[in-house]
């Protein structure tokens, strides 16, 4: 009978509709995981600098023994936003694979990069992992900082390169 076919076709197609949005998901979903690691940030060679800075300083090196990934920091929290700077960060990959700036040009935009990366970095990232109303400075001037800034002020106003160390060569 021609009916038992179409019928079996009205079944297969849903299947295997619903199949392939669930390999699109999970193939989307592994692609944004494997993009918050280091080792992707790193597998661009303008990134080493960054990246041997990042090493020498406190969110990779300090006594809590808690690294920092690139992404901890540099994607904003929350699914959306991280959507919207992934959906951004693909014309950086499309530069980089159809037009990759030689080391001068790298060296020349530096400043502006860097000062381009610090005004991404979002306070809600910084809080994901400290708790800044328990945070207790050091010194005089960060205990008055923290108590009367806090809030009004952004975190990387005043820890500008605690991400990375300055010392480190090419530090970014």
């Amino acid at each position: 009978m021609p009916t038992e076919g179409i019928g079996r076709i009205w079944l297969t197609w849903p299947v295997a509709l619903l199949a392939l949005v669930g390999a699109i998901t999970f193939v989307g979903v592994a692609g944004l995981g494997y993009t918050e690691r280091t080792s992707f940030c790193l597998s661009c060679h303008e990134q080493q600098a960054s990246y041997d800075s990042w090493r020498e300083g406190p969110h990779y090196r300090n006594d809590s023994l808690v690294v920092a990934q690139c992404s901890d920091c540099h994607v904003p929290p929350g699914v959306l936003a991280e959507l919207a700077y992934k959906g951004r960060a693909v014309r950086e990959l499309y530069v980089h694979v159809t037009d990759p700036p030689g080391p001068a040009a790298w060296a020349y935009g530096r400043d502006d990069r860097v000062k381009r990366a610090r005004e991404r970095i979002l306070d809600a990232a910084c809080r994901r992992c400290h708790d800044v109303d328990q945070v207790l400075p050091s010194n005089e001037e960060g205990k008055v900082a923290h108590a009367t800034s806090l809030g009004r002020v952004r975190c990387v106003a005043c820890h500008a390169t605690v991400g990375h160390s300055v010392a480190a060569k090419g530090a970014n």
